[in-house]
């Protein structure tokens, strides 16, 4: 039985079900513990003497199981199964009395070790006595010697809780009486700040009465001024009358439109004298008038080039003239590049 305890230690450790990382952590407080043990077992007493004394205002709730003999396994992994369908407990406390290895030893049925591992809620296992480890105990999230220190380690020390509530209880009154002195010391400074109603309408009493003294002298200033306005308004009205300054436009408008007809006219007519001038510029200029007095214009007839120098000549070249009504052609025989050319054409 040694044997198959090991062997089973080994394959379990190799799957990691005694891995203290994978370890669910225990409430501090816990509302509601489950018990998972022998309704009448010595174990049970035990646990619920100590869980009154230590932690009295816990809720128990008792899952009873086999814990001994060839039903056991599947008593505590039924009752672990239901322990998870109830929403109000937080930690589970899995215990019984000391006994031999054959006594402990559906704690290490396999079945059982994997339900404690897959169980969604903390578990703390007293199981046999201080020299007894089962591999339910390996796979707990804690394990205890025995039935009583496992609920022991499920529930706080009630003496501990009592004056961690004193000490609490002594730090809310410490700062609601450090609150309530604060708020006096507000409340004089505010005090001392608030003036007496009767002064405080004294002093706007008298800022009213100056403010209708300032009011009752601008709108005196006001109405003076829009007075002397008004007068003055009515004398520029009456020296500048609308009939005099129509009639004074009307003079300056005539000036102006003689002016501005004297101006075009001569305007016009000094336009006319230069276009005339151009004109006649124009005709002292012109091929036309210097072909009407006997010159000719002389071009290729091939590209129409004017003909200005005798070098663009050669023997036989033909000629096109232009004269003053018509034009002619002619080959040239002959020509000299000089002052006083002499030339034969036909």
């Amino acid at each position: 039985m040694r044997r198959r305890f090991e062997a089973l230690k080994r394959q379990l450790d190799d799957e990691g079900l005694f891995d203290p990382d994978l370890k669910q952590v225990i409430p501090k407080y816990p509302a509601n513990i489950a018990l998972v043990t022998s309704q009448t077992g010595a174990a049970l007493r035990d646990m619920l003497t100590t869980l009154h004394h230590q932690y009295p205002v816990v809720g128990l709730r008792l899952y009873p199981a086999i814990v001994q003999g060839n039903t056991a396994p599947a008593s505590l992994v039924k009752a672990l199964q239901l322990v998870q369908l109830d929403d109000h407990c937080d930690v589970v406390v899995m215990g019984r009395g000391g006994g031999t290895l054959e006594d402990l030893w559906a704690f290490n049925d396999e079945s059982v070790v994997r339900a404690i591992h897959q169980c969604r809620l903390p578990i703390i296992t007293g199981i046999g006595h201080q020299t007894d480890l089962t591999l339910s105990d390996l796979a707990a999230d804690q394990y205890a010697a025995t039935p009583t220190a496992a609920a022991a380690a499920a529930a706080p020390d009630g003496e501990q809780l009592g004056q961690l509530l004193l000490a609490i209880r002594h730090r809310i009154y410490r700062c609601g009486l450090r609150s309530i002195e604060r708020c006096a010391q507000r409340h004089d400074s505010l005090s001392a700040r608030v003036r007496h109603p009767a002064l405080v309408i004294k002093q706007h009493t008298q800022r009213l009465d100056t403010l209708h003294s300032r009011l009752s002298a601008a709108a005196f200033t006001h109405q003076r001024n829009l007075k002397f306005s008004l007068f003055s308004s009515a004398h520029r009205l009456e020296t500048c009358s609308p009939l005099t300054f129509i009639e004074h436009t009307r003079i300056e408008c005539n000036a102006l439109n003689r002016q501005l007809r004297y101006l075009g006219f001569q305007l016009t007519q000094k336009h006319r004298n230069h276009l005339q001038s151009l004109t006649n510029q124009l005709t002292t200029l012109s091929p036309r008038e210097t072909v009407a007095r006997g010159y000719a214009i002389v071009r290729d007839p091939l590209t129409g080039t004017v003909v200005t120098d005798a070098s663009q000549l050669h023997r036989g070249a033909r000629v096109r003239a232009e004269i003053s009504r018509g034009w002619f052609e002619a080959t040239v025989s002959q020509f000299e590049p000089a002052s006083t050319p002499e030339s034969s054409t036909e």
